[in-house]
């Protein structure tokens, strides 16, 4: 892609995006599934993005002049645990918060897929993305979508009730 940028003047930009959630993008299937959770103190990192935001971020990108690669971390601003997001998730659905085990327990009682996510961790920094592409977030962090989510038992029963499929 560098070369390609360079060769003939054109713009890319790259978004990595790591999580992508909304409030009908949810991890709700694996929280109602009790899927095991890494136990605090070796828990992996993970980064996300609200796919408001993350429209956004492409738009602005369309907005950028001059050529050359650019490459940002789509990302919010609080990386978080990944039992963390999980606890907060269902604290806001009101339901019990996945077990806890220690890191190889867990990657014995989850699929490889599942895995390579829960065993990655990274902190990405957006500093870049919102100094070049001037994007305030609306969603800073996952809890800001939390707070905005009805706190109703129709609400939490028709999320519930969906399964949380993540498209």
């Amino acid at each position: 892609m560098r070369a390609f940028a360079i060769a003939t003047g054109a713009q890319v930009r790259i978004l990595r995006a790591p999580g992508i959630y909304a409030a009908e993008r949810l991890p709700i299937g694996r929280l109602l599934s009790a899927t095991p959770l890494i136990r605090p103190e070796e828990d992996s990192l993970s980064n996300h993005i609200h796919a408001d935001d993350l429209a956004r971020l492409c738009i602005a990108t369309l907005h950028c002049h001059g050529g050359g690669l650019r490459i940002y971390n789509a990302c919010d601003d609080e990386p978080l645990p990944v039992g963390q997001w999980y606890a907060r998730l269902a604290e806001k659905l009101h339901v019990a918060v996945p077990p806890c085990y220690p890191r190889e327990e867990v990657r014995r009682r989850v699929s490889p897929m599942l895995w390579s996510f829960l065993a990655e961790s990274r902190r990405l920094c957006n500093n870049r993305l919102k100094r070049e592409l001037g994007v305030e977030l609306a969603y800073p962090s996952v809890q800001t979508l939390l707070d905005q989510l009805p706190d109703s038992d129709e609400f939490r029963a028709a999320l519930l009730a969906s399964g949380g499929q993540i498209r």
